[in-house]
């Protein structure tokens, strides 16, 4: 799953950006694999509806912020058994360097 650690903006892109969720034939199972900060007790509007954490216990998680200091948050990294270091990435328009946002992997999602 991808869970978006600002309010809802990297959620809700991810989800609109979804080829199979513009598929009508496709099965899209997008909101199941998309969550935000509500999975954290944290207010991420309607999220915090969609994506309820019962639903993740025990998945794995691409966690993905534009603040690294999101990532190492404690009531982020409480929340999974195990997680990999965080990784920076370069976001460009018109191959000029605009900022950067960072990720990391949690294993395990627990409530």
């Amino acid at each position: 799953m991808i869970i978006g650690l600002d309010e809802y903006w990297i959620s809700s892109q991810t989800t609109f950006y979804d080829p199979e969720s513009a598929d009508d034939s496709a099965d899209s199972d997008t909101v199941h694999e998309v969550a935000a900060k509500g999975l954290f007790g944290k207010n991420s509007l309607m999220w915090n509806l969609w994506a309820q954490p019962e639903e993740f216990l025990g998945r794995n998680a691409l966690l993905v912020s534009f603040e690294e200091r999101d990532l190492q948050r404690d009531w982020v990294t409480a929340r999974f058994t195990q997680l990999s270091d965080i990784s920076r990435e370069t976001i460009t328009k018109s191959d000029s360097q605009v900022g950067y946002f960072y990720w990391r992997v949690g294993y395990g999602y627990r409530q």
